[in-house]
């Protein structure tokens, strides 16, 4: 795969996909506080295997709505 094909790839199909840290990085919040509010449902999330993975779509409408702020 070429590079700009990677990139693509990275930014239109795998990086709407986050991981722990990258979601802590974009919500300012730290990886522990994700894990902790992942196992207790307040925001989207699921696991490949033992990995939390997370869709950025999922948690701007989350963000939009006004829930998060209300549930944590």
């Amino acid at each position: 795969m070429s590079k700009s094909h990677q990139k693509f790839y990275q930014e239109v199909i795998v990086g709407k996909i986050l991981t722990t840290k990258e979601l802590a990085e974009y919500l300012k919040l730290t990886q522990v506080t994700i894990y902790k509010y992942a196992n207790e449902g307040k925001i989207p999330g699921f696991k490949i295997g033992s990995r939390w993975r997370f869709d950025k779509d999922q948690i701007d409408d989350l963000l939009k709505s006004g829930e998060a702020r209300e549930s944590a």
